[in-house]
């Protein structure tokens, strides 16, 4: 861990292979698992003769099948960063991805002051290019549970992740290991002794699946998520969706023995009437007390939930269970904060209403996310895809970009309303925010299947509902510490209500964390206070189109021109091309790309109005952000914002 007032770090991004070995004579070979777990590397010469056999700590398992993955210095996923709250942050990414562009997005940061940070490509700045490298400054706030991954195709799928915590004043997987089809491969091991209480940090880097988090005979009191302190909430499972955090105790109050962590995929079926389906799947690892047999699978079964006790699932995406399942919600939105929340005055406030679905496409309010040819961060002239008027009701691919001003109360209706049925899991760079409210569709209370779309919202006679407004008035909203976050579900045909203040001037990213909705078009772009954008670092890398011009440059020889270094940015173009087709192939295997993404991290602790599409961006100005004009942020670190 580094506790320097600046903390400096590399990270060279490469292709690997899981499932392989690399010899001392640095030949690669394929490895087998034994029945007895160990690895055997497989003599492709010779197919009866025996390999040796090779320690565990130089192999990448995975799940034990064999398939390319990216090492972000030699590990699988990337390593843990950790620094001190404050502390300014030096990460310089190389890209020896031989194929394509990369980036890495610090998810959770601020980036306060330094928009251009954010890692979002052709929005806050230009794709790494395959073999060049691109240096990261900022500062580590808020203190907690954070994570950094690519933002480009389905890099993140293959590995490109890692922890990033920041501390106020370790690191374990079900972490890059788990077993395909039942298999001998082997897995993370979290060791607690009677009577201590082990600190999970736990993070979803998967693609698409939602994850049931337990520990067998255990309970998890929650104390945290997405890097902000909660009041303690006892629960016996967690539900973790892509792209968010939490913080979890567990006492070790058990008989010695080895027992085991669980995470499940979800799935009840389809239609109204339909059998759930045999389709979960399952990753573990293991919890292991002190003196249990070593190497040894556990022997305990699924907490029995009864009506006497009843088990608590926290972060229901749904309004209730199915009757006689024993098993009670908590709703994101019942969690507290530690942090007080003073109810903002009226007119300080400006509401705002976003759709995320398939009523269009994937989309937002109806706009497929059109990315931009150059970073908006650029000066004008801006290459952006304008939003038509008639996108709300007809549906148009576009740069959706809404602006909010500066030093407002911003509230966001998020709904998922329409067409698709699918919950969402929605993130705002740049922010957190607090969540107010969340709610659900007309549901069975027997079954627990849903019936229709919830009644709070009035979708103004069109079933797409781009356009949409409260339905005579407007739901209560809980403002007794509501609790903080960076990313929130959006249940299935209802909403989530979230607001934040909007103090931190540039331009951020808005989008669904699931990967195939994402790379499919439900994004949009936040712009505040464009007039107060920072100033670019001198050198900041630029990209765009060329076209050139039908006169050839005279002489034969020499430097080259300025036009023909422009050339580069063709083949930028042409990759973005290939990423698309990357996320296409990749996603059908989404189910297993995620089980091998789920990461667990443990540390030992000694106690028990919808926006109009705004005009395009004006040009900026080379100003640092004035501190007379804008508000300094208040103490719990929430922004408020409203989109214009």
């Amino acid at each position: 861990m580094c506790t320097d007032a600046v903390c400096e770090f590399t990270l060279v991004v490469r292709y690997a292979w899981t499932m392989t070995h690399t010899g001392s004579n640095g030949k690669v070979n394929g490895v087998k698992i034994l029945t007895n777990g160990s690895l055997q590397v497989k003599n492709s010469v010779f197919p009866d003769v025996d390999g040796p056999i090779v320690p565990m700590e130089e192999v990448i398992t995975a799940d034990g099948v064999q398939r390319n993955v990216i090492v972000v210095n030699e590990q699988f996923p990337g390593p843990t960063l950790e620094v001190m709250e404050g502390a300014q942050v030096v990460v310089t990414v190389v890209n020896n991805l031989m194929r394509e562009a990369t980036s890495l997005h610090f998810h959770g940061m601020y980036m306060r002051g330094v928009p251009y940070m954010d890692g979002v490509p052709y929005v806050t700045q230009c794709p790494i290019l395959p073999m060049h490298s691109f240096t990261y400054r900022f500062t580590a706030e808020p203190a907690g549970t954070h994570w950094y991954h690519s933002h480009l195709g389905s890099q993140k799928e293959d590995g490109l992740y890692g922890a990033f915590i920041v501390h106020k004043t370790g690191s374990a997987l079900i972490n890059g290991r788990g077993r395909y089809n039942n298999n001998s491969a082997p897995l993370t091991t979290c060791k607690i002794t009677r009577g201590e209480t082990l600190r999970f940090r736990l993070i979803h880097a998967g693609a698409e699946y939602t994850f049931r988090v337990s520990i067998d005979a255990h309970s998890m009191t929650v104390v945290a998520n997405d890097g902000h302190d909660l009041e303690p909430v006892q629960v016996q499972s967690i539900l973790v969706f892509p792209g968010e955090s939490y913080d979890f105790e567990v006492i070790g109050d058990q008989p010695s023995g080895n027992y085991w962590i669980r995470a499940q995929t979800l799935w009840a079926g389809k239609g109204p009437d339909v059998e759930p389906e045999d389709r979960l799947q399952e990753v573990k690892a293991i919890l292991a007390y002190e003196n249990a047999p070593a190497d040894e699978d556990p022997m305990t079964i699924m907490e029995t939930c009864t009506e006497n006790s009843p088990c608590r699932v926290l972060n229901c995406p749904f309004p209730t269970f199915p009757q006689g399942s024993n098993t009670e919600c908590v709703y994101v939105s019942d969690l507290s904060s530690t942090k007080e929340y003073s109810m903002p005055d009226e007119s300080e406030i400006e509401e705002y209403f976003f759709n995320f679905g398939f009523q269009l496409g994937s989309s937002v309010n109806g706009r497929k996310f059109a990315t931009p040819k150059k970073p908006l961060v650029l000066k004008a002239p801006y290459d952006v895809t304008p939003c038509e008027a008639t996108c709300e009701t007809h549906g148009c691919k576009c740069t959706y970009i809404a602006e909010i001003p500066l030093g407002k109360t911003i509230r966001f209706v998020l709904m998922n309303l329409g067409v698709g049925g699918e919950h969402h899991v929605i993130h705002l760079h740049g922010y957190d925010f607090r969540v107010l409210t969340m709610g659900f569709p007309d549901h069975n209370k027997t079954t627990g299947r849903l019936i229709s779309q919830t009644s709070d919202i009035d979708c103004v006679n069109d079933n797409k509902c781009n356009m949409a407004s409260w339905n005579v008035t407007r739901p209560n909203l809980n403002f007794n510490r509501p609790p903080i976050r960076d990313t929130v579900v959006i249940p299935a045909l209802g909403y989530t209500v979230i607001e934040f203040r909007s103090n931190n001037p540039g331009y951020w990213f808005f989008h669904c964390h699931q990967s195939t909705h994402l790379a499919s078009g439900m994004a949009m772009v936040i712009a505040e206070a464009l007039d107060k954008l920072p100033a670019l670092p001198y050198g900041f890398p630029t990209c765009g189109d060329f076209t050139g011009t039908e006169e050839l440059p005279s002489g034969g020889g020499g430097e080259r021109t300025g036009a023909a270094m422009e050339h580069s940015a063709t083949v930028l173009e042409l990759d973005s091309t290939q990423l698309i087709i990357i996320v296409v192939t990749s996603a059908a295997l989404s189910a297993t790309i995620s089980l091998v993404a789920f990461n667990i991290y443990q540390l030992h602790s000694n106690k028990s109005k919808t926006p109009g599409t705004p005009a395009a961006p004006q040009s900026l100005e080379d100003t640092v952000l004035e501190e007379d004009g804008a508000p300094s942020m208040k103490e719990d670190g929430v922004y408020h914002e409203n989109a214009a």
